[in-house]
């Protein structure tokens, strides 16, 4: 799989999690977990900082927070793109 798929996998878990209204409170690429069975996927992890709200600004200042986490590995723009696109078509 490549890098594409990787933060669309990552974006349609993000937007899981907020259509709960569950805001992960911590999201970095370290919280992040890829697994494997039939597929692959990534699956947020350690939601110790988590809490409830609708606000969408909360569940934006996570896709920025986690954006940033990417720092050199990806290029900003692209991992913003993908993230945001991928979020927004599940939710």
């Amino acid at each position: 799989f490549t890098v594409d798929d990787l933060l669309n996998m990552i974006g349609v878990e993000i937007a899981k999690v907020h259509l709960a209204d569950i805001i992960h409170g911590d999201l970095t690429n370290s919280n992040m977990m890829l697994r494997k069975g039939s597929k692959i996927w990534s699956v947020p992890i350690y939601f110790g900082l988590a809490h409830h709200s609708t606000m969408v600004e909360d569940k934006a200042v996570g896709l920025y927070v986690l954006e940033h986490a990417f720092g050199s590995n990806v290029s900003r723009r692209r991992a913003a793109f993908q993230l945001s696109s991928a979020h927004t078509t599940n939710i």
